[in-house]
């Protein structure tokens, strides 16, 4: 998969500064999406999660620009598919706290995401599963994203 073409879905929690390192890679994935470098697509479910009064006012500014798909109906079997993830992620958890991971991981498969940036660790650590239910969507940390754009410049 080349992160040079086609869509680029984030988490919510994917521009989360989290130190000096993380800050400056935000930066820069700011800058290739401001210079159209990346095609970026948000989630519908993600951005109310923006939404929240408590994500900062930078990653609420920098979403605005950001295309987002939009809630659609779904047919039975995506909503088994969908219905199927929400159980991998929930695991032995008895919550449904899992269940927005799941629909943002869903309409990134949906709408053709390649890449899935996030720092869910949950995720991260049940993305072979996860591309078992949805197909094919490299998840990955904002700094192997970035990691694989450079790669992907070299070739």
């Amino acid at each position: 998969m080349n992160p040079r073409i086609g869509n680029v879905h984030i988490d919510a929690n994917a521009l989360d500064r989290g130190g000096a390192a993380r800050g400056g890679d935000v930066d820069r994935f700011l800058a290739l999406v401001e210079a159209d470098e990346i095609s970026v697509v948000i989630p519908h479910s993600v951005k109310g999660e923006i939404a929240h009064p408590k994500t900062p006012d930078w990653v609420k500014l920098a979403s605005n620009s950001q295309i987002f798909s939009l809630p659609v109906n779904r047919t039975p079997e995506e909503m088994a598919r969908l219905e199927d993830l929400r159980k991998l992620l929930r695991g032995n958890a008895q919550s449904d706290k899992h269940d927005a991971d799941a629909e943002h991981l869903f309409e990134a498969s949906k709408y053709g995401g390649q890449f899935f940036v996030t720092h869910d660790k949950r995720i991260l650590s049940k993305s072979k599963a996860i591309n078992a239910l949805v197909g094919r969507i490299r998840i990955v940390t904002l700094e192997d994203f970035l990691r694989d754009y450079d790669r992907a410049g070299l070739q």
